[in-house]
């Protein structure tokens, strides 16, 4: 399958630093172009963590905060940074196997001096929703925010283990 850069041949001096690397990039481009197709990332989907991609929400939310998912025996451990987020601002909902962070941030610094006056301004909202990899109990889910991290502890529902029933 030829690609753009066999049919239209870009003229390039071999010269300058990083010049004599140039064709072996290319080689490594043009390998990546042909090995992985375009959209290869699609069944990756439901562990993908990414901002909204509806254009009506895109806009709306100003920063996604890390978020770690830790598996414990008997609970789901949820780490998320919220720097500058005051635990009053946070909402945590739980909806079956999606957990949502919505928060909202305003900051607001001023110093005065004789000569010198500084405002500094800031607000902001987060919207996260990440997948839970197991079934949790909701209603007995406990948060805590420390420091800029509020960590989020969701019981496992109780796996019951199959087993044989002997037919009389």
């Amino acid at each position: 399958m030829p690609n753009v850069r066999n049919i239209f041949p870009k003229k390039e001096r071999e010269t300058g630093a990083g010049g004599a690397m140039m064709p072996f990039t290319h080689s490594m481009e043009d390998f990546f172009e042909n090995f992985f197709p375009r959209r290869w990332m699609e069944g990756f989907e439901p562990f993908a963590w990414r901002k909204p991609f509806w254009p009506e929400i895109e806009g709306k939310f100003d920063f996604l905060p890390n978020v770690d998912i830790i598996d414990k025996d008997d609970e789901l451990l949820v780490r998320a940074e919220m720097p500058g987020v005051k635990k009053e601002d946070l909402d945590v909902t739980i909806a079956g196997d999606r957990l949502t962070l919505q928060a909202k941030r305003d900051f607001e610094e001023k110093e005065e001096k004789d000569d010198f006056f500084r405002h500094e301004m800031a607000h902001g909202r987060l919207f996260r929703t990440v997948r839970l990899p197991v079934e949790v109990h909701g209603e007995k889910a406990k948060a805590e925010m420390k420091d800029g991290i509020v960590e989020i502890h969701l019981p496992k529902v109780e796996v019951t283990h199959p087993f044989k029933v002997k037919v009389a």
